[in-house]
């Protein structure tokens, strides 16, 4: 009960300190994504700046240096819109993202598409359930949904205790925060379901040639 009490003397520190955790949680996760699925990343130069050269200097480019040019034009604008830094990747995701039926699937795929292998002419998602994002998704989901339900019994106890409404309500937002927290690092990682689910839609989609 010491802790209980030291908490609810501190809860005013806590509720900062959960928003804190919150911000950077969501930072550090993005941050995560972006590098695993982008380390060798290079942020682009202005896309506007390189139409300006196509269109302004055109007379003195090669018609190698205006291929050129319109690649890297194209390769900005697509990874703007796709959010997919890799153009490797990017050309085999809009081409499946083109021919895949059912669109609501096009998130998880980006999510996976590190996983992603060709099998007999067929794109297949072979998702390992020890790999490194997954495993790191699925630990701060289980420690942020302990956080959640230790606040909602904290929440409780101050009610039986006959504490202020403001200790409870506190607490409950505090579990609010951690349970959006819990939920958002468990959707970065698709369940085997829905993989196999993604995979049915794959199966129709015939990898070009």
């Amino acid at each position: 009960m010491e802790l209980f009490k030291y908490l609810v003397d501190h809860v005013e520190s806590l509720t900062k300190i959960t928003s804190f955790i919150a911000v950077v949680s969501m930072t550090f996760a993005a941050a995560m994504k972006k590098f695993y699925f982008s380390y060798k990343f290079r942020e682009p130069k202005k896309v506007v700046k390189q139409i300006m050269y196509l269109n302004k200097y055109s007379e003195y480019m090669s018609e190698s240096d205006k291929a050129y040019t319109r690649y890297r034009i194209n390769d900005e604008i697509m990874r703007d819109i796709t959010k997919i830094p890799s153009i490797n990747n990017r050309k085999e995701l809009v081409y499946i993202f083109n021919n895949l039926e059912k669109k609501q699937y096009i998130k998880d795929i980006c999510n996976l598409q590190n996983d992603m292998e060709r099998v007999d002419g067929r794109f297949f998602i072979k998702a390992s359930r020890f790999g490194f994002l997954f495993m790191f998704n699925r630990f701060m989901s289980i420690i942020l949904g302990a956080v959640f339900f230790m606040c909602i019994a904290l929440g409780l106890i101050s009610v039986y205790e006959g504490k202020s409404v403001i200790v409870m309500l506190a607490f409950l937002m505090i579990s609010v925060v951690y349970e959006f927290l819990g939920l958002y690092f468990l959707s970065l990682s698709p369940t085997k379901n829905t993989i196999d689910k993604i995979n049915l839609e794959l199966a129709k989609i015939k990898v070009p040639e």
